[in-house]
């Protein structure tokens, strides 16, 4: 994922892939254990704490990572299933499905690299865990983790906006969120979010050191230090820190539209006094918007939580290459964990803040096991109940 911290080694060169970032005097994909055992005794004050926490985080890492992707592969799995019944069939539950299948593929793609580079092997270099077969995955996993982190990006985008519109025009939201448009979307991102990834396709490439395989970015012809620098600034602007922005502004907008909704649906209550059916039924799909809209609200803003931190270290490592070795590369590993626990927790938001997903789900998953229950506890009681008779005749 584009938030990720990929762990190779080659010579002790330092290279963060957030998309993949470099800083100006090295071109592999960096071993972020080998740094921090060189630098950690000569660091001080911020510098020297980061170091100690990456020292210390790293050892844990993996088997939490783990962890947090084979639960949110799970429950993403989940999201698809529940938000595909016939039932929840709404423009905005077509882009949570979407969302929920890039966000399913990042943490996929994070399992087999959490595993290889630290619960199998150990974050440390080797022959075992440094094959050619290892960096072919490597490669494929830095193209394709920040590919589909990229398509969840914009998804999250295209949520926020295709809700405002929805609360913000109440006469004309379902023609401006219709399903056809929200499937035009998602087509269109996952077309669009490749494109944009183009240049980390092209300048990354498979190397060897001392019979140690990796993954380096391309130095030969020239352009492509050209192409990686376009790549590195087109990742914290187009990639983070244009998408924070809106959907902070889409947040702010999103309470707004709640509130003015609220004012219109008591207006209209009060003009319809003498129809008490029609103001009952007003309120319902008011509060049930509104929910709706809360529950939406609370996943774009655990985002920009997410994302923003991320885009600001981007941007200042692009401008001071100080920053990016001595705070961006020590928090790498705790940057790769909050974006996986955020692209696994929708599943929890969904079944505590949506009444429809919580009583699809339960009838989808656990009525059929009521109904088991049932029928045998049905039998049961016959055979005793024959039983029974069959004693008193005796």
């Amino acid at each position: 994922m584009d938030s990720v911290k990929y762990k190779q080694m080659t010579n002790d060169s330092n290279v963060t892939l957030s998309g993949t970032f470099l800083d100006e005097n090295s071109t592999s994909i960096m071993d972020a254990s080998n740094f921090s055992s060189n630098s950690t005794g000569s660091g001080h004050g911020l510098q020297g704490g980061l170091m100690h926490f990456s020292e210390v985080y790293k050892n844990i890492h993996g088997g939490l990572a783990v962890t947090i992707c084979i639960f949110g592969i799970v429950a993403n799995i989940l999201n698809i299933i529940v938000l595909t019944r016939k039932s929840m069939r709404t423009s905005t539950n077509f882009i949570l499905t979407a969302l929920a299948v890039s966000d399913g593929l990042t943490m996929a793609a994070y399992l087999p690299f959490a595993l290889q580079y630290y619960c199998v092997y150990g974050t440390n270099p080797s022959l075992e865990r440094d094959t050619l077969a290892a960096a072919q995955f490597l490669l494929f996993y830095a193209n394709f983790s920040v590919t589909v982190h990229t398509v969840s990006v914009w998804l999250t985008v295209t949520l926020a906006v295709f809700r405002y519109l929805y609360i913000g025009w109440p006469r004309h939201g379902q023609v401006l969120c219709s399903i056809e448009r929200a499937k035009m979307a998602i087509g269109l991102n996952y077309f669009l979010c490749p494109v944009f990834c183009i240049p980390n396709y092209i300048t990354l490439g498979i190397s060897n050191n001392s019979g140690y395989w990796g993954v380096e970015t391309k130095s030969e012809p020239a352009y492509q230090m050209t192409i990686r620098t376009f790549y590195f600034w087109e990742h914290a602007f187009l990639l983070k820190l244009i998408p924070c922005f809106i959907l902070t502004i889409m947040s702010i907008l999103l309470v707004k539209g709640m509130k003015d909704a609220e004012k219109r649906r008591l207006k209209l209550g009060g003009h319809n006094q003498t129809n008490n059916v029609s103001r009952m039924n007003q309120n319902v799909r008011g509060k049930k918007t509104n929910r709706t809209t809360r529950m939406l609200l609370v996943v774009v803003i655990l985002f920009v939580i997410t994302e923003l931190p991320q885009g600001i270290l981007n941007l200042i490592s692009g401008l001071d290459s100080e920053v990016f070795q001595n705070v961006y590369t020590p928090l790498g590993d705790l940057m790769d964990i909050i974006a996986l626990t955020n692209s696994g927790i929708n599943f929890i938001l969904y079944c505590t803040m949506s009444k429809q997903f919580r009583t699809t789900f339960i009838e989808l998953f656990f009525k059929p096991l009521q109904d088991e229950a049932r029928k045998f506890t049905i039998v049961a009681t016959n055979e005793l109940t024959l039983a029974g008779d069959g004693s008193s005749d005796v």
